[in-house]
């Protein structure tokens, strides 16, 4: 299995790179994931990771500080586009959807107050994976999303694996 891990935020790069075992399995790149060209095209990528098998993308408590729905959708999509059939894009999402009352409006008011925190719900998710097979259970809370226990709501995050089918 080969991995690069992408970031842009130098913090996380120091973090990546003293935690992950360097080699010819991982590689780091510091780079934009709305720039996906850019992330295509490095040779951390290009010359790192086979484009004719399939490969899984893990975009992980990211989409949420991207303010725009179509921001979001042309990196999905420029994420995918150049994957071969058969790969995955993960996703986690933070949410108010299945959160108490008192909570939902806590979370409301820190996304109000806090212009680089976007809650989506799941209807917004759906659509942003359009074109995307969504393997079961689907969008689901994170917390119960591969335990068998799909109907727990013990989470203020959505979490799922999209399919690039044939």
């Amino acid at each position: 299995m080969r991995t690069t891990y992408v970031d842009f935020d130098p913090l996380g790069m120091n973090h990546a790179r003293a935690h992950l075992t360097p080699g010819d399995a991982v590689r780091t790149l510091t780079a934009d994931l709305l720039d996906t060209d850019r992330l295509f095209s490095a040779p951390e990528v290009a010359d790192h990771l086979d484009p004719t098998s399939p490969i899984a993308v893990s975009v992980h408590a990211t989409l949420h500080w991207i303010p725009d729905d179509d921001a979001v959708r042309h990196t999905l999509h420029g994420l995918v586009s150049p994957l071969p059939a058969g790969s995955t894009v993960s996703i986690t999402h933070p949410t108010a959807d299945h959160v108490p009352a008192i909570r939902r409006a806590q979370a409301d008011a820190v996304a109000d107050n806090d212009p680089t925190l976007h809650l989506r719900n799941a209807h917004r998710l759906h659509d942003l994976l359009d074109g995307l097979v969504l393997l079961p259970p689907g969008l689901a809370p994170a917390g119960s999303w591969n335990t068998g226990d799909a109907a727990s709501t013990d989470t203020a995050t959505w979490a799922g694996i999209g399919l690039k089918a044939a």
